[in-house]
């Protein structure tokens, strides 16, 4: 029979990734919160300390985003969702690491003021696209209409649909359960639940 140790590494092998940040990020367990709500254990994993592009989950599915970016030699990434986005932010903060440009697709109107995700993706470089359509869903659209115009501008834009939502981004977070299991089994903690959020 065939380790859980040894099932990990295969799998860490297979996937291939631009590694961004230092790993693993801790496990916290929770002293204070389980005796408020009268609830079990509490562990969380602290993938806010990620040190990339201002943290956060949505660094790990842009690792191996990024590989595939490279290997298609893009030259632009072309993304969005709404104007705070987590996803957008880093995924400015990969394009100007890469040293390549992006465009970030907004739904709504451009804001009066610039402030938070916003103000970071701007600061980041990336050259910002409003949809002037408060449908959510219309990013989907302005993301295929800003591909376009760049090809045929001649540009090799890099697509990554509204929030990252795509079988590469998945994977990066495949990596993560994979890390989060060796932590578990090194602090000898077999959890009865795992709650993972999405967005």
């Amino acid at each position: 029979m065939i380790s859980l140790a040894k099932t990990i590494k295969k799998i860490e092998r297979r996937i291939p990734r631009l590694t961004l940040s230092e790993y693993p990020t801790p496990l916290h367990q929770s002293k204070h919160l389980p005796r408020l709500i009268g609830g079990p254990k509490l562990w969380f994993k602290r993938d806010d300390l990620i040190t990339f592009g201002f943290g956060g989950n949505k660094i790990r599915a842009l690792e191996v985003i990024a590989h595939y970016i490279q290997v298609g030699t893009s030259d632009v990434i072309v993304t969005g969702a709404g104007i705070q986005s987590n996803h957008v932010r880093a995924s400015a903060a990969l394009a100007s690491f890469l040293g390549i440009d992006m465009t970030a697709v907004f739904w709504s109107v451009e804001p009066k003021y610039s402030d938070g995700n916003y103000r970071m993706t701007r600061m980041l470089g990336a050259t910002p696209y409003f949809t002037n359509n408060s449908d959510r869903a219309s990013v989907d659209l302005g993301i295929d209409e800003v591909v376009v115009d760049l090809r045929r501008s001649g540009r090799r834009p890099y697509k990554i649909p509204r929030g990252g939502a795509c079988p590469e981004g998945v994977l990066g977070h495949v990596l993560a359960v994979c890390e989060t299991v060796q932590q578990c089994q090194l602090k000898n903690i077999n959890p009865d639940t795992v709650i993972m959020a999405t967005g």
